[in-house]
């Protein structure tokens, strides 16, 4: 089920309401205008309408920085995991060798 937010701005004194999808990024210039984009803007540079100045849109935020963690730490495990196993062959290998 895809929810969406309604924002509103302000335009000429008349309120046009926006429709912000989870799938939009938001973010904020430094001068803390609030912007939204989709996914194809992120890493491009846009205008802001209020201060003009050119700020580059952000990748989207990590939402469960726990898993993120986790993902990282199982990918860690799995090459040190490969690592030791090519030590271990190698120093088998060199076991052999100095046996015969």
């Amino acid at each position: 089920m895809i929810t969406a937010i309604k924002v509103k701005r302000h335009i000429r004194r008349k309120v046009v309401p926006i429709v912000v999808l989870p799938t939009d990024i938001v973010f904020e210039c430094p001068c803390g205008k609030s912007m939204v984009t989709d996914e194809s803007g992120i890493g491009k540079m846009v205008e802001c309408p209020k201060c003009k100045v050119w700020v580059i849109v952000p990748p989207r935020p990590v939402l469960n920085p726990y898993a993120e963690a986790k993902r990282l730490t199982a990918n860690f495990r799995q090459q040190l995991q490969s690592l030791c196993d090519s030590y271990d062959e190698a120093s088998r290998r060199m076991l052999m060798l100095l046996r015969t």
